[in-house]
């Protein structure tokens, strides 16, 4: 969606041709210049030639080039292959076909090696979409990609140069004054806390009638927002409920965690921790039931769908982000993370190949292996939470000083030269 926006400021009309599940958020809705055709979802094996419907909605693209993203609904278990259907139309249009590589579609596509044993066509799928993909993917006029890892890895074994985009925050992502943050949980908050378990005590789960959110209150005379002396930590992670995020993880850190001793060293109390975890998938039901078998005493954890505008806001209500991606390829970037840091929030993030591009262990957030782990990087990025938090504050600082630099400003500087071509990009 940052791309086709980008695009149409450039001045030029832009098809987004997607997967459907949910509604694109309200600037790519209401831009006249953006028209989207979503995909109906089948399932096909990665082998056969199944370019024909995504060709055919391709064919609607008013503008002279063709651009493909290959990477798409984790949940998926065979999606269209991009990068071969763009290809072929763009041989039919003799148009320019640029590439914005956020992951291998053939490893997307392919099952896990032990259905791949299992079953002959999986393999099948699997290195005839490899090699099929390398060769299509040499015929692209330019390459973007997502994390220098990549990079490395597409010039020394596919052949491919590619210029480094790194994901930067949308406008819609940024930090939200006390006020805000008020307004946005008093409107949210019951559906925040429909699927909490346990529930919250009384006092911060039901006091929308007074004035109070769970984190913010009404004090003083001219009337004003204040943070509350007795509020949650708000830790949120964002997930599309698929294999490639272990959610065990982060149940067995918050069982560890809720375990510690209610009093610190020094005498002060942990906080309440209120966990939330947005997004929906075919394991979220399975995730909530096994949930609601779980006995926490100071840890609370709910499950919630939020629309596309109210995440951006939602986000920056929260004082912890939390992200368990695990990549397949080991090359890209959690884009939940870019988001977190957008609105302002450090983040706990899963240790793995190229992570260390995008989250800077001790200032813009932590790294953890395992679920103990995660458990004492919580613990200590919430020490002495609310009353002082010396630890989030200094790594808030380094969260604004790294989202200085916006998507629009970014994308001016990389991609529109290789999008665009020459004579687009520094102004």
């Amino acid at each position: 969606q940052q791309h086709a926006l980008a695009i149409a400021d450039a001045g030029l009309d832009v098809v987004v041709v997607a997967h459907g599940g949910s509604d694109p958020p309200r600037r790519v809705r209401e831009n006249p210049s953006i028209a989207v055709l979503p995909l109906r979802a089948f399932v096909v094996p990665g082998w056969l030639p199944t370019h024909a419907i995504y060709h055919r909605r391709a064919r609607a693209a008013r503008g002279h080039d063709i651009a493909a993203e290959p990477a798409g609904d984790p949940n998926a278990r065979c999606r269209y292959p991009r990068v071969r259907a763009a290809r072929l139309e763009a041989r039919n249009r003799l148009a320019q076909l640029r590439i914005h590589r956020a992951a291998r579609e053939y490893a997307c596509q392919a099952w896990p090696a032990d259905e791949r044993q299992a079953r002959g066509g999986g393999a099948i799928a699997y290195w005839g979409g490899k090699a099929f993909e390398r060769i299509c993917c040499r015929g692209a006029t330019a390459h973007l990609c997502v994390s220098e890892a990549m990079a490395r890895e597409l010039r020394d074994n596919w052949r491919v140069r590619a210029t480094v985009l790194y994901d930067r925050p949308s406008a819609a992502f940024s930090p939200l004054d006390l006020k805000s943050r008020h307004l946005v949980l008093c409107r949210l908050q019951r559906d925040l806390l429909a699927r909490v378990h346990p529930p919250l005590p009384d006092e911060l789960g039901g006091c929308l009638a007074d004035g109070r959110s769970i984190a913010t209150e009404i004090v003083g005379s001219p009337a004003q927002v204040a943070l509350r002396a007795d509020r949650p930590a708000i830790v949120l992670t964002g997930t599309s409920w698929g294999a490639d995020e272990d959610y065990s993880i982060l149940l067995n850190a918050l069982l560890e965690l809720d375990a510690f001793p209610r009093k610190c060293a020094d005498g002060s109390e942990r906080p309440r921790v209120l966990v939330l975890v947005t997004g929906k998938g075919p394991m979220r039901a399975q995730f909530e039931a096994h949930v609601l078998t779980l006995c926490f005493k100071y840890v609370h954890i709910g499950t919630a769908w939020l629309a596309a505008d109210d995440y951006p806001a939602v986000l920056a209500c929260a004082d912890v982000g939390v992200c368990l991606h695990e990549s397949t390829s080991q090359l890209d970037l959690p884009m939940k993370v870019v988001d977190l840091f957008g609105a302002g929030v450090p983040v706990c993030a899963l240790e793995y190949g190229c992570i260390s591009e995008l989250v800077r262990e001790g200032q813009t957030g932590e790294l953890f292996s395992d679920a103990a782990g995660l458990a004492l990087k919580l613990d200590l990025l919430l020490e002495g939470f609310p009353a002082r938090s010396e630890q989030l504050d200094a790594m808030r600082t380094h969260v604004a000083e790294w989202r200085a630099l916006g998507w629009e400003e970014t994308w001016r500087e990389v991609a529109a030269p290789v999008v665009l071509g020459r004579g687009h990009g520094q102004r």
